[in-house]
């Protein structure tokens, strides 16, 4: 049971107002509006800014003079308001924002600014939650000539790269308890379905397949028979799995990711919850490897992959984390 507290600048009292039993799981209006901000949807507004007009036209900036000014109807109807946006706002309020979300704001917490580079501002507010960066170094878009320049004031520390192989493919495959032999996902379906073309037209081949091309258009970009595209959907139970998240989306006009993130865009439900799922096995797995592993800093983060420093050997073939019990492959690079 989630219990909301209400703010003095939400109260006509001034004074904090717990709607429900105060417990681990009690949540602040400034909170929710958090999440409502995250989710890209309308904040609940405060007094102050509920009565701006009012306030405007009398001259007056202190809302707490509020309580004086206005009559019973006009509080009431404030009051109805805000009870409005909190019920619309509460259904939103999962355990993804008590469990998974701090693990990987955390994440950022532990990042280190490097010797040539600004203080990154990464946000989280997308459609899907994937990562964006608003101020500073953006390593999302970095080239991988420029990576390389990176140097750390500590010349002990040397610098990698950490990269999951395939995440999206390989999340999906993973959280749909698909049974896949071997650490490479391309590598597996060719062989598995005698698909003789080039690996990197094969693998836009699936990543359109997954996030919704049609049949002729997979076969277009990829060379694959329209017939192999069929028994690989069924193989990947793609469109099983977009059926059920569909009307989902039909039933509440919005989807859980994994981890219960709500998604609120009805634009290719499958990419979405890939896209968003993905998004954050990534950032929770980082934030996991870099707890067991004290000595390493984090410069950066790009999406599924991290830079790092260490002066020791980075040896681990897989990183995943404990909510989903998910590991996936990665890949090593040293900078």
């Amino acid at each position: 049971m989630i219990s909301i507290l209400v703010e003095p600048s939400y109260s006509f009292s001034e004074n904090n107002i717990f709607i429900g039993n105060k417990s681990n799981n009690s949540i602040s209006i400034n909170e929710i509006n958090e999440i409502n901000r995250l989710l890209k949807r309308n904040q609940i507004k405060t007094k102050k800014d509920y009565f701006k007009k009012f306030l405007f036209n009398l001259n007056e900036t202190n809302a707490n003079l509020l309580n004086y000014l206005l009559n019973q109807s006009q509080k009431q109807k404030y009051l109805r308001y805000l009870k409005s946006e909190i019920i619309n706002s509460k259904q939103f309020v999962t355990e993804y924002f008590f469990n998974a979300f701090p693990l990987r704001k955390a994440l950022f917490d532990k990042v280190v600014t490097l010797k040539n580079c600004e203080e990154t501002t990464y946000d989280h507010n997308t459609v899907t939650g994937r990562l964006k960066v608003t101020a500073g170094t953006n390593y999302l878009v970095m080239k991988e000539s420029d990576r390389k320049k990176l140097v750390h004031k500590d010349s002990n520390r040397k610098l990698y790269e950490i990269d999951f192989k395939s995440c999206e493919p390989n999340f999906y495959i993973k959280s749909q308890n698909i049974e896949v032999k071997g650490n490479d996902i391309y590598e597996f379906l060719m062989k598995k379905f005698e698909i003789d073309i080039p690996r990197d037209k094969f693998k836009r081949g699936l990543l359109s397949l997954m996030y919704g091309a049609n049949d002729k258009i997979i076969s277009s970009i990829s060379k694959i028979k329209i017939t192999k595209i069929k028994e690989i959907k069924k193989f990947l139970e793609i469109d099983s799995f977009k059926k059920k998240i569909e009307s989902e989306y039909e039933k509440n006009g919005y989807i859980y990711n994994f981890y219960k993130r709500p998604l609120l865009s009805n634009n290719n439900l499958v990419n979405h919850w890939i896209q968003s799922s993905s998004a954050d096995f990534c950032c929770l797995s980082f934030n996991e490897y870099l707890n067991n592993n004290p000595e390493v800093e984090l410069h950066g983060v790009i999406h599924d992959a991290i830079i790092i420093s260490t002066t020791e050997a980075v040896n681990e073939s897989y990183l995943k984390e404990t909510l989903s019990n998910i590991k996936i492959p990665i890949t090593i690079k040293k900078l």
